[in-house]
């Protein structure tokens, strides 16, 4: 069933990325209360069906230091930043828009938490909660993070934290909880850990997959540690690597991951640079090396897991 702009209901109250998410229309994030110890900023998503975005031309307009324009998924989005506190939406009728709660989680609220918070910073990364802390996994697009979320879930026990973005607290080196909708290559109700799915794009081969919430992270969790994952070749003879990153090819890895705006104002990138220098001393980012399986099976998981566990 897809989330319509016209499910009104009394307000409801969700607590997504460090957030408490007022919301004008239901939204299946039931799973996730509101932790009254780490609630961050209040916002309250309102329909604004006069909202016209179409000067957007690319999925995220000029940025300011109040807030700015998202244009993604079929919805318009106007983010207004603390002290006003509210994300304004409406379906921009071009296509089939996706369905509203899966463009808030994976863009519109990361996005927002990230830049109302002082020491927030977004990354570029799927997230898993595993024996209790927080994961996450960087890489380039198309490099299989949410195929690994997803096999570390089904055979390893991990609940899912994040798909697209994640949003870390630099201070208290914690991750926020979303509640991620996988994008995965896989046809329809072929995830049996899914309760819906749909299509993304007629020529997109993937399609989302929202999980249940037996395997999704009820809170956030404090980071463990930052893996860049790094696929090669496929080879006869897979062989899987795992090393620390020091220094600056550590910082350097985790910049090129770090969220950032085409426009903003000249201390953005300046607050950026900073809250990557302090996250890179502060937590173990590890590269993890291996061959892709032809046939695009994610065989190096159990390796990885391994090394997870045997991390220092």
């Amino acid at each position: 069933m897809m989330i319509e702009v016209t499910d009104r209901t009394e307000e409801q109250a969700y607590g997504l990325f460090g957030l408490t998410v007022v919301s004008d229309c239901s939204l299946p994030f039931e799973h996730l209360g509101i932790d009254q110890d780490r609630a961050g900023h209040r916002v309250r998503l309102e329909h604004a069906p006069h909202l016209d975005a179409s000067r957007v031309s690319r999925e995220i307009g000029t940025w300011t230091s109040s807030g700015g324009l998202l244009a993604y998924g079929g919805w318009w989005f106007d983010i207004r930043l603390p002290p006003d506190e509210r994300i304004r939406y409406a379906a921009n009728g071009r296509r089939g828009p996706l369905p509203l709660f899966h463009v808030l989680e994976r863009l519109a609220l990361p996005i927002y938490a990230m830049a109302a918070g002082v020491s927030t910073l977004g990354l570029h990364a799927g997230g898993i909660v595993w024996n209790q802390e927080a994961w996450l996994l960087i890489a380039s697009t198309g490099a299989g993070k949410s195929s690994t979320v997803y096999e570390c879930i089904r055979r390893h026990g991990a609940r899912a934290l994040s798909d697209e973005m994640a949003v870390v607290s630099v201070d208290d080196l914690r991750v926020a909880c979303g509640a991620p909708a996988l994008r995965l290559e896989r046809g329809p109700g072929s995830i049996p850990e899914a309760v819906e799915d749909g299509s993304i794009h007629p020529e997109i081969a993937k399609r989302w997959f929202r999980l249940d919430a037996d395997h999704l992270a009820s809170s956030g969790a404090p980071l463990r540690g930052i893996i860049h994952l790094r696929g090669t070749a496929p080879s006869k003879t897979p062989e899987f690597k795992w090393r620390r990153l020091q220094g600056s090819e550590a910082l350097t890895t985790l910049l090129e991951q770090t969220f950032d705006f085409d426009s903003v104002p000249p201390d953005w990138r300046a607050r950026r640079f900073q809250l990557a220098s302090q996250l890179a001393r502060s937590i173990p980012i590890y590269r993890a090396t291996y061959a892709r399986d032809p046939g695009g099976s994610p065989q190096h998981v159990d390796a990885l897991v391994d090394a997870m566990g045997d991390a220092p």
